[in-house]
């Protein structure tokens, strides 16, 4: 209770201006207002930040993130019913026109990779020496620690937050030149390292519950929600593995053979011969098919039909498998070509040649695809059947297809955004930006680019500059909150969290993207009938581009979000 008060008082004497305390009172009494439901404590709040909607839509933003129908329904009534602050109609349509600094970290050391936890609430970075930390943003304490002795090298949340997946290296000893690769999990609760395995393969499941480790031992599989090895194989050879997309069928390709193993089961339900060694597998997006790679072919397998469809001959060995988003074509590559099919024609629709291994990914649409060959880079339009675009001097990793079509890539100095017809494949525009990619939104609406001024945010469908982050120095690594509504810049010794917009009803159907309650949208939905708020067209379009690409994969979650769609398009005035 003295606690409380002292904090009342301080938070009486200090406004919320985007401050970088490491301490923000209160988004404190935020929490405990929510989570107690004191409507005396969250009217407090509203009052005092009478002139600063952003402070009551973050507070809005907590409940949403929450995935607390309760909660959402406890701030709005709140806000309806105090008369001293904004009108409810200002929370629900607020998108900032400009970014609010939230907090500024002391974190010394070059990092590698940062990784932010779903609900916002905790970051992870490594630095170069091999360390991991983890922080709590409100409080601004370091939680855990994950530490390799030579090099950190990806980061990874589970989908609930409960667990940070480290990948990295081990030497075997001090001054050893041996090293290994493992994988470490660290839990929230227990906010220490639970479980460590050595590997040379591994794959997550779709709803990243049950992560596969290979090594020479055999094959591993962690539940991360129940904290144990749920199943073994003794394997002697080398294998290849890939998860089906509803996550409950793993295809181990080990010598000559395809073992099927069961996650509900938790056992091998089937094996599939295929004479010869297996060099890659890669399921289609329905789930019905299995592409198998091998020595100068590769085949498709029908999984419940137990039978092989097409041969496709190639010219060298399978190394590398790519489906087009909606399962019509398979990009198949070997070290020296890449070839595309039309599975359901059983024919090659396309063949280019290259010096080394090439990346491949297709566009959201699955019309092009995005080849990155040795030191140049090539894009290959399905319907015109050849390369409609390439460039040399490239920086191999840095690109990125968003979900309008358009290729974000960097090229020497400068960023280009190229936007193709989806059905010519013409270029319809193509923006060059000063600077180097940093990153892209979760939804792939907003690139984040670092320049001479700090930090520029450029709306990639629209084509223009919103607002720039001022960092003061170089930016080493940049990382967005799954809801796209924050980001993370980390520099040498610091790290700044900026809050970049996005409305309630935005952040609200994200959250049930990521498998969140659809009632909070309902919720929102029915308050903006009630108002007269009109949804956007933009946020219409966006939606129905998360669903068609998580048609296959998530079917739950595509079927919620078609209700979304519906809901919105059958109110009064809604967009077409």
């Amino acid at each position: 209770m003295i606690r409380r008060v002292l904090i009342l008082i301080l938070f009486d004497m200090t406004l919320y201006a985007g401050a970088t305390q490491s301490k923000v009172p209160w988004q404190e009494l935020a929490i405990e207002a929510i989570k107690t439901k004191n409507r005396a404590l969250m009217n407090q709040l509203l009052e005092n930040e009478a002139k600063a909607v952003n402070s009551g839509v973050s507070i809005l933003n907590h409940a949403i993130a929450s995935g607390s129908k309760e909660e959402v329904r406890f701030v709005l009534e709140a806000m309806k019913q105090n008369s001293k602050g904004p009108k409810l109609e200002d929370y629900l349509q607020y998108k900032s026109d400009k970014p609010v600094l939230l907090k500024t970290i002391s974190c010394p050391g070059s990092k590698w990779h940062v990784a932010w936890s779903p609900d916002g609430h905790y970051v992870s970075f490594g630095d170069i020496g091999g360390t991991i930390r983890i922080r709590h943003l409100i409080e601004g304490e370091e939680v855990g620690v994950i530490k390799y002795n030579d090099t950190a090298l990806k980061l990874e949340w589970n989908s609930d937050g409960n667990a940070l997946l480290a990948w990295g290296m081990d030497k075997h000893a001090i001054g050893s030149p041996e090293i290994s690769a493992s994988v470490k999990v660290w839990a929230k609760e227990q906010k220490r390292v639970i479980w460590q395995e050595d590997y040379d393969e591994w794959a997550w499941n779709s709803d990243r519950s049950v992560i596969c480790v290979a090594n020479r031992k055999g094959v591993h599989l962690w539940h991360i929600h129940e904290r144990k090895i749920i199943g073994s194989l003794d394997l002697e050879r080398f294998p290849k593995m890939a998860w089906s997309p509803n996550g409950k069928t793993l295809c181990i390709a080990v010598g000559h053979s395809l073992l099927l193993w069961d996650a509900e089961l938790r056992k091998v339900t089937g094996t599939i011969e295929q004479g010869v060694k297996v060099y890659a597998v890669s399921w289609s997006p329905d789930g019905r098919l299995i592409c198998v790679g091998k020595q100068n072919e590769a085949c498709l397998w029908a999984v419940f039909e137990s039978k092989v469809l097409c041969t496709m001959s190639t010219q060298g060995t399978v190394w590398r498998i790519r489906w087009s988003p909606h399962g019509s074509c398979i990009c198949i590559g070997d070290q020296k070509w890449t070839q595309i099919w039309n599975y359901a024609e059983n024919q090659q629709i396309g063949m280019i040649r290259h010096r080394d291994w090439a990346l491949r990914e297709w566009s959201f649409d699955g019309r092009l695809l995005y080849l990155k060959v040795h030191g140049s880079v090539h894009v290959w339009s399905v319907l015109k059947r050849k390369t409609v675009w390439s460039v040399d001097d490239i920086y191999n990793d840095m690109f990125c297809w968003s979900p309008d079509g358009s290729l974000v890539v960097q090229v020497g100095g400068e960023v280009l955004l190229i936007k193709w017809d989806p059905i010519s494949g013409d270029i319809l525009s193509n923006i060059k930006l000063n600077g180097y990619r940093m990153g892209i939104s979760p939804d792939g609406t907003m690139i984040c680019i670092r320049n001479l001024a700090g930090l520029l945010l450029q709306d990639i469908p629209e084509g223009t500059s919103r607002y720039i982050l001022n960092c003061d120095v170089d930016v080493d690594k940049v990382a967005w909150s799954d809801d796209g509504s924050k980001i993370y810049a980390v520099t040498y010794d610091l790290a700044k969290v900026w809050d970049v917009g996005g409305t309630a009803l935005d952040r609200a159907i994200k959250r049930v993207a990521e498998g969140g309650d659809i009632e909070i949208v309902r919720e929102l939905l029915e308050e903006c009938t009630n108002l007269e708020i009109l949804c956007s067209r933009t946020l219409l379009i966006d939606i129905s581009r998360i669903a068609s690409r998580i048609k296959y994969v998530r079917p739950d979650t595509y079927k919620k979000l078609c209700e979304v769609i519906s809901m919105i398009v059958n109110k009064p005035g809604a967009p077409l």
